[in-house]
Formats: structure tokens, C-alpha cells, sequence
């Protein structure tokens, strides 16, 4: 446990000594060779000798060393140690060594830290302009990856994280460019250690975005500033040793290795940077890239980052002169996508063999136990299996989840605010036709008794206050003459009596006032009553007339009348649930022309008077290049009128001046906005007595114009589906792939199917031994008759994936598809069926699956809707004991997550297909479970890939 107590700079101290310094252990293993790492290093020298390399494999160490067929130049290192080695580098054996390299990172960087805190902002500007410049230039050259790169690199940028995030970059950079300069004596090499210092400075800004991701990683953090593990500490799962713990998370568990892609990266662009400045003539294209990757990857420039040990080969990874920021950030990004998909084809694909290994282990354990030990081991192996599966595919695939990703936030606020808009036009509409066609509405009502606390309300009535305000003001009006009678003992009270005749004469009209009723009169008075309290409150002292105000107030609720035509309608609408169902999470601009809009319902109800006119050929679809596509709701206002308060010249007035002011119109004058649109709504929207024709006006003027858009949309978004269905279904494996799955997405998924099915299979009959055989198992065909039954409806399900087609249109290559949505629900219900009487079948417990469900990533199996007849008659034939039924629920909860995957894969297909979105048959939970997984692996894979995200 380190015990020194560390203020914030010494923290970053230790982190930065942690990377330099580890650069210089080299492993030194001077133990017997077991038989996994013999085995690991036969698989590494396999794998590297068939891309070209040189290799030696030194046992003393357990190091693979790969060399330059041509030049034998060394190229990097492999260690192929195990656990038990790797936790010689546990922080209780290198304490010492990483806190005599931390006093050496103090004294060096003092000079950097003031550096950052005296320039921070001209370096943050500096750095925000050539990120912009970029990403600007990214979207000229492939608006289609990512429409909204621009407005996450703003957003990111000015947030508070993204400023601590880049002067924790340029310190800790500084940090290590002078300890590198105690290092290298050599004055000539000094030029250079800036930049090596940028990519140390990336991977400590990446070591710091660990802490919220493992508790002990922090606790661990806080006890190199002195602090202790506390009882608290200990419930949220954190370690006595939490230093140790972390150790296992990082390094043991290998998620350091995440940053190993990001470090190379950084390195290839420094070098190719120094070469394009020194005149290298070669254009850096997509393809360029994909072809030397590997070769980038692996020589004379890269640092691999390895669980204990940095191996660092040469001093060609100096070869950054002249290296500029914008620069290094450009290529960082040209790279880093190439050099993640090699390593993790390399080493997760490789990581996939233990994986299998370990199920098929922990399986026959307990066999040999007849089922009878602990589980939990089992558990976490099916799991882990699940987990690093999903992962090997998401990072075969990391351009098309990330485009969509993209995508989907670019048109989530055009999408959300049209549903929105339609919600809200919709319903006030028929509010306007019920006022001129019955007389009354909600809409024309006023609240004058707004804010008291209705009389025997009981929980839950919440829509009431929108949907049958006639119900509540009714309730009010009793509290209110509840209260009147008992004010009558304020008029008794010492404070009233210490009150001047001014002040008593004032609160007796209001308390005779309450009593009226005539209700109007009774929000006038209350009215007056908040006025009296605001003018007291202005005194120095609290004033005895306030607190005799204060408490007749209380005895009330929070009473705040609404005399305005509209106001309180628009202002429940966001308050009631049912109504804000239908416009809560949409993006709207706080203010229209004069007015201010802090509520959804002030802003609909301003555009429906200072809208585009979409009748006349105005937008309501806008967008622009890097920023989200937006819905601006229409105008519903009459034609003819034209209104300088849209125009925002004259001084803003606040939210409830839009139910008061006094509109002139073409048509006459009005008292408010409300007033107005009652009267000159449209016709052609109105309708008649006997039928709207709002839903027509919509559907030819706002519908049609998404419908355009969308189909614009389409023809970028065409590219990310071209990738996603070649993808899909590409044969084999790539050279570097060092695993036993595929590279194609289905052919990994069947794999994984068929996995699950031969676990099955094995709790149905029995072997003598479980053998997976995982790599190979494309060719062994389920034989069981309703495991075959299983199988050929994931193949339907494939089917309906292959009627997404490339074809070639006009010299493009294009997406057609005649898939719908709908058919990817049919289906998975279909297998969902299956499954079930598979459940039945094997005598599974239903509870377990329900309960285990509640934490799975992918989506439970379901239960059958009470009273809907079972699809699939099935019996009990198999009695299970409670581990076997746990792995039965593991696998067939495992097997309804491939069912979620996959129908994802045409949804992505069908994202930016308007009649398709419109044509979905239901919006499935288990979909939004796994993009929010999606995203967190994204955000994983990308940490540091830039440093300042």
C-alpha cells in the first residue's frame, strides 16, 4: 500500500512516472516455463513468422522477440508470461521503484506545471482551432462517418471535463518531456522529446479516465493522497487492499491493454508526420493506411504497452521534428482506427482461445462434481464468454457501430422534434375545434386558483390537473373556503394585532375576498396576496406583516393564479405525465422571437404563430454540416399576417407575456397569442364539425418534407450499411487474425449459437467429457431435434438480414432492401417461441430467468403475456439441478442476446429509411439495452484516442 500523503500534483506525478518509468523493467522470469505459456508462445511465433518477421523466443524471460526479416532489426516484444508472473508486478513489489522515479518526475516538473497554469488558455485556444480545422476537414472528405463530429468537438471542448482533461494532457506531456531530458543525455535527441512527451501526456489522460471506471482504481488514487479506506469505501465494493485490486483490473484483467492501440497510433503519427515535413511524397489514403498497418504496427517506430512492462525498441520513435499539433492530431485519427482493428485481431482474437478453454473447464468441473459445487466460477466463465464475443465482433465492425452512433445522434433531435411537434399540434388542434365547435375547452380555461392544494386529492392524479381542470378547481375551491374560514384565528394572533391600519385594513380584504364565489375574484385576490408578500419582503428585516402573509399563504398550498387565456393548458401540459409523455426529451430553442420560451408548450405555441410557413415552400427541416439536423415546427397562423415580435428586434419579454400581449392581426385584436390562434387557426387545419383535417395538412406538408429529407440522408448513410452488410458476411479470417472466430459477423454469431447449443445438448446428453471445440464447430450441426428446431429459426432470422443488398446506381454503390422492421420483430418473437419451449422443455425455472434478466445486458426472455395462448406446445422432460438450471438460464438468456444483435444489424440497415422508421412495429427495450452497451464499449475503445475527448 503506498502511504505517502500526495497532494494533486504528486498524483499526476505518480501517474507519469508510472508510464516513463515503466519503459525500463524489462521482465526478468528466471522460472520454469509452464505449459500454457509454452503454448502461447508457439501460437505468437506461428502467427508472426506468417506476416514476415523474424522470431526468437526467449524462455528465461518468457519474452517472444520479433525481428526484421530484412534488416533483423528489433521490432517489439511479447511476453508470454501467466498470471502468477505478471503479479511480480503487483504495486507492493515496485513500490519503491515507481516512488524513487516519482521524486524524479517532481523535481522535473515543476517548470511544467506552471507552464500549463500560466498558458493554459492561449494552448487550449491553440488546440481547439486545429482540432477544428480537423474535423472541418474530415467532414468535407466523409460527412457520412460522422454528420456531427463539429458540434461534439464544441461541446466537448468548453465542458469542464474537456478543459481539466487537456491541461492534465499538456502537464503531464511537459512532466515527461523533462524527466526524458535527465534521461537522455545526448543533446541532439532533445529536440525531439516534446513529442514523445505528447503521447506519454495521451496515455496519462487515458490512465485518469480508468477512475470512473472500477472503484478500487480510485480508492487506490486516494490512498497515495494520504486518505484511507473507509467502512463506506468498503460497502461500494472496494478492496482493503484497493492498490492490489486495481492492479487485477488493469493489468491482470488486461484493461490497460486498451490503450496499447492508442499509444501506437500516436507514434506512427508523430513519425509520418517527420516524414511528410522532410517531403515524403506518399498520400496518406484510407487504403494506404489498411496496407502497412500491420507493418506500422509492428516496427521500428511502436512502444507496445504489455500487463507489467512498457518494451520500448529503439530511438526511431524520435522521429518527430518539426511535428505540429494539428498535425499529430490528424494522423492520430487517419490511424487510429487501423491500428486498434490489427491489435485487437492480434491479441483479443488470440485472448478468445483461453476464453473457450476456461468454459469448457469450468463446465467439466462441475461434472466431475456431479453438479453439486459452487457455480459462481461457471457463471463468470459463460459470461466472460458472452462478453468477449460480443466485443471481438463490435471491434470488427468499430466503423459502422461508430457511424451509426454518429447517425443516430444527428437524427435523433430532427426525429424527436417532429414526433414532438405532431404530439403537440395534434392536441392543440382539437382543443381549438372543441372551443369553436362545442363552446369551451381546456385550452380556454383560466386557473385562477392555480397553485392550492386541492381538497382530498390522493396520489397519482397527477393528469388531472390537464386533462379535467373542471375536477380540480372544484377541489381547490373547497380548500380556499376551508381556509377562509380558518384565517379568522390570524385575525387574533399578536403578530396581526402589532400590524398598522394600512396593513390590517389590506389583509382583511383578502381573507373576505377568499370567501367570494365568485372564483375570479378569488385569483384576483390571491394575486394581491403575492404582491403584498413581494413588496414586505423588500424590507431589511422580515416584517411582521410578511410572516401574517406568509403563513395565510401556506395554509393555501403555493397559490400563483393563471388569469391568461391558454396559460395554464400549456404550462400542465409539461406538468402532466401522460401529455409530456409525448414531447419529453426534445431539443427546443429557449426563446422565439421576442419572447422567452423555457417550457416546451411556450415554444409549439410560438411557432405555431412564427414558424416556417412550410404551405409557401419554407423549411422545416434544417441542417448543416457537422451539427444535428433539426425540426422546426411549423406555422399554423393565418397567412396573410406577418408580426414583428418573431423577429426578436425590440427587447425580450419573459414566458407570460406570450398569454397577454396584445396581438393586431389582419382578422382584429387579441389578448394574447392563445386568443389569437383560437380565432385565425387555418381552415384547411380546423376542418369541419365533423372531421379535422389537421392529420392531412401534416401528413402533405410536414411529412413530405421529412420524408425528403431522410431520403437525402439516405444516400451518405448508404455508405455505413455498404460496410455493415460486407461485414456481415465476410468469409474466413483476415492474416493477422490470431483467434479461433471469424471476422464475419454471422459466421461469429453461428458460432457462438452453436456454442450455446453444445452446452445445452451436453445438459440433454450427458458426455464423458464437454469438448466445445469452438473454432471448428461451423461444421457440427445441432443433431437434436429441438436444438435443430432452434437453429433454423436463426437462420430464417439470417435470411431476412441477406434481403440487404449492395447494387451499384449511377457509378455508386448503394443499399437496397426490402426488409422491414416488422419482419425483424416477427421473427424474433418466432424465436423467442422456440426458446420458450426449449425453457419448458429442460424444466427451467422461470423466476431465475426472470431475476437474472434484471442484469443482463441483453434483453431477458420474456414472459408470456397472461392470458395469450402458448405458440409452442411443449413438456418437462429433463429435471435440472439448481447449477444446471442456472447455466441453462445463462445460455438461453445468451441465445436471446444474438437474437437482439442481429435484429439490430437491420435496424442500422433501416435507420435513415423514413418509411421504414414510421413502419416499425414496436420500439423494443431489449434494442436500447444493447446500443447503450454499444456506446460504452465505443467510449472504451476510443478513450484516449485523442487528448482532449
Amino acid at each position: 500500500m503506498f502511504k505517502a500523503s500526495l497532494t494533486y500534483k504528486r498524483t499526476i506525478s505518480f501517474a507519469t512516472a508510472l508510464v516513463v518509468s515503466l519503459a525500463s523493467i524489462s521482465p526478468a522470469f528466471a522460472q520454469t516455463v509452464t505449459q500454457s505459456e509454452q503454448k502461447r508462445a508457439a501460437q505468437d511465433t506461428s502467427i508472426m513468422k506468417s506476416a514476415g518477421y523474424n522470431v526468437k523466443v526467449d524462455y528465461q524471460n518468457k519474452i517472444t522477440r520479433v525481428f526484421d526479416k530484412t534488416t533483423n532489426i528489433p521490432v517489439m516484444e511479447i511476453p508470454f508470461a501467466d498470471e502468477a508472473s505478471l503479479r511480480k508486478y503487483d504495486p507492493k513489489n515496485i513500490e519503491h521503484r515507481l516512488l524513487s522515479d516519482m521524486g524524479k518526475v517532481w523535481n522535473g516538473q515543476k517548470a511544467a506545471f506552471t507552464h500549463s497554469l500560466t498558458n493554459l488558455a492561449p494552448e487550449s485556444m491553440m488546440f481547439f482551432m486545429s482540432m477544428g480545422l480537423v474535423i472541418a476537414g474530415q467532414l468535407v472528405l466523409d460527412y457520412s462517418m460522422n454528420p456531427v463530429a463539429m458540434d461534439q468537438h464544441v461541446t466537448h471542448s468548453f465542458s469542464p471535463m474537456g478543459i481539466i482533461g487537456f491541461q492534465l494532457f499538456m502537464y503531464s506531456q511537459g512532466a515527461a518531456s523533462n524527466v526524458l531530458a535527465m534521461y537522455m543525455k545526448n543533446p541532439k535527441y532533445h529536440a525531439f522529446i516534446p513529442y514523445l512527451g505528447m503521447t506519454v501526456g495521451a496515455t496519462v489522460q487515458g490512465l485518469a479516465t480508468q477512475i470512473a471506471s472500477d472503484p478500487n482504481v480510485k480508492a487506490c488514487a486516494m490512498t497515495w493522497m494520504g486518505k484511507k479506506v473507509t467502512d463506506k469505501d468498503l460497502q461500494r465494493g472496494v478492496d482493503k487492499d484497493p492498490c492490489s485490486k486495481a492492479y487485477d483490473y488493469l493489468v491482470i484483467h488486461k484493461k490497460i491493454w486498451e490503450m496499447a492501440p492508442n499509444i501506437t497510433s500516436m507514434l506512427i503519427s508523430s513519425a509520418v508526420a517527420a516524414g511528410l515535413e522532410k517531403g515524403g511524397t506518399a498520400a496518406l489514403t484510407s487504403k494506404v493506411v489498411a496496407g502497412n498497418v500491420l507493418r506500422w504496427t509492428g516496427v521500428d517506430i511502436v512502444t507496445w504497452l504489455v500487463p507489467g512492462s512498457i518494451q520500448v525498441k529503439g530511438l526511431r520513435m524520435f522521429l518527430t521534428k518539426g511535428l505540429k499539433l494539428a498535425a499529430f492530431v490528424a494522423l492520430d485519427q487517419l490511424f487510429m482506427r487501423s491500428v486498434t482493428y490489427a491489435w485487437k485481431n492480434v491479441f483479443d482474437g488470440h485472448e478468445l482461445y483461453s476464453v473457450t478453454e476456461e468454459l469448457e473447464t469450468a463446465i467439466n468441473t462441475q461434472k466431475k462434481s456431479k453438479w453439486t459445487s459452487s457455480d459462481a466460477e461457471l457463471q463468470e466463465k459463460v459470461k466472460t464468454f458472452k462478453e468477449k464475443l460480443s466485443a471481438w465482433r463490435m471491434a470488427n465492425l468499430a466503423d459502422v457501430y461508430e457511424a451509426n452512433q454518429n447517425w443516430q445522434s444527428a437524427l435523433y433531435q430532427l426525429t424527436q422534434g417532429y414526433r414532438a411537434t405532431e404530439n403537440f399540434y395534434g392536441d392543440f388542434v382539437s382543443q381549438v375545434r372543441q372551443t369553436r365547435f362545442e363552446g369551451s375547452s381546456n385550452l380556454a380555461r383560466m386557473a385562477p386558483l392555480n397553485g392550492v392544494t386541492p381538497d382530498g386529492m390522493k396520489k397519482g392524479a397527477d393528469d388531472s390537473y390537464h386533462t379535467d381542470p373542471k375536477f380540480i378547481e372544484t377541489r381547490q375551491a373547497y380548500t380556499v373556503t376551508d381556509v377562509a374560514s380558518a384565517a379568522t384565528v390570524l385575525l387574533n394572533s399578536p403578530d396581526y394585532k402589532s400590524l398598522m391600519a394600512p396593513e390590517k385594513k389590506k389583509f382583511e380584504s383578502i381573507i373576505n375576498a377568499l370567501g367570494d364565489k365568485d372564483l375570479n375574484k378569488v385569483g384576483a385576490a390571491l394575486t394581491e396576496l403575492n404582491s403584498e408578500m413581494a413588496r414586505s419582503a423588500q424590507n431589511i428585516t422580515v416584517s411582521r406583516y410578511y410572516q401574517v402573509l406568509n403563513q395565510l399563504r401556506a395554509m393555501l398550498g403555493n397559490p400563483e393564479p393563471m388569469m391568461q387565456l391558454g396559460r395554464s393548458w400549456a404550462t400542465t401540459y409539461v406538468t402532466s405525465p401522460s401529455s409530456y409523455e409525448k414531447v419529453k426529451d426534445t431539443n427546443y430553442y429557449r426563446r422565439v422571437g421576442l419572447f422567452g420560451t423555457p417550457k416546451i408548450s411556450d415554444y409549439m405555441i410560438m411557432q405555431m404563430v412564427c414558424g416556417p410557413d412550410i404551405e409557401k415552400g419554407d423549411a422545416s427541416v434544417r441542417s448543416s454540416a457537422g451539427y444535428p439536423a433539426v425540426f422546426l415546427p411549423p406555422t399554423i397562423a393565418n397567412s396573410q399576417d406577418e408580426f414583428y415580435e418573431c423577429e426578436g428586434i425590440a427587447e425580450g419579454a419573459k414566458e407570460n407575456r406570450i398569454y397577454d400581449w396584445k396581438v393586431k392581426s389582419q382578422g382584429g385584436n387579441y389578448n394574447g397569442w392563445v386568443d389569437y390562434l383560437l380565432a385565425q387557426t387555418r381552415p384547411s387545419i380546423i376542418g369541419t364539425k365533423e372531421s379535422s383535417g389537421f392529420e392531412t395538412w401534416w401528413k402533405n406538408n410536414s411529412y413530405a418534407q421529412m420524408k425528403t429529407a431522410f431520403d437525402k440522408f439516405g444516400v451518405e448513410y448508404d455508405k455505413i450499411v455498404v460496410k455493415l452488410v460486407r461485414g456481415l458476411y465476410k468469409p474466413g479470417k483476415i492474416a493477422i487474425n490470431a483467434g479461433p472466430a471469424y471476422n464475419g459477423t454471422m459466421n461469429s454469431i453461428f458460432q457462438e449459437e452453436r456454442a450455446y447449443l453444445s452446452i445445452l445438448n451436453e445438459l440433454m446428453a450427458p458426455s464423458a467429457s464437454y469438448k466445445m471445440n469452438f473454432e471448428n464447430n461451423m461444421n457440427q450441426a445441432p443433431t437434436n431435434p429441438l436444438l435443430k428446431e432452434v437453429e433454423a429459426e436463426f437462420a430464417k432470422l439470417n435470411g431476412l438480414l441477406k434481403q440487404i443488398k449492395v447494387v451499384s446506381i449511377d457509378g455508386r454503390e448503394r443499399i437496397q432492401s426490402s426488409l422491414q422492421n416488422s419482419q425483424l420483430e416477427e421473427q424474433a418473437n418466432k424465436i423467442q417461441e422456440v426458446l420458450n419451449k426449449l425453457a419448458i422443455t429442460l424444466g427451467v425455472n422461470s423466476a431465475a430467468l426472470s431475476k437474472t434478466a434484471e442484469k443482463d445486458p441483453f434483453a431477458a426472455l420474456e414472459e408470456e403475456e397472461s392470458g395469450k395462448p402458448t405458440a409452442a406446445v411443449a413438456t418437462q422432460k429433463f429435471k435440472l439441478s439448481k447449477s444446471q438450471n442456472n447455466l441453462a438460464v445463462a445460455v438461453l438468456e445468451a441465445l436471446q442476446g444474438l437474437t437482439t444483435e442481429m435484429k439490430m444489424y437491420g435496424s442500422i440497415a433501416n435507420a435513415v429509411s423514413w418509411d421504414k422508421i414510421n413502419n416499425l412495429a414496436s420500439v423494443n427495450e431489449d434494442m436500447k439495452k444493447f446500443n447503450n452497451m454499444v456506446q460504452k464499449q465505443l467510449s472504451e475503445m476510443r478513450s484516449i484516442a485523442n487528448p482532449t475527448r
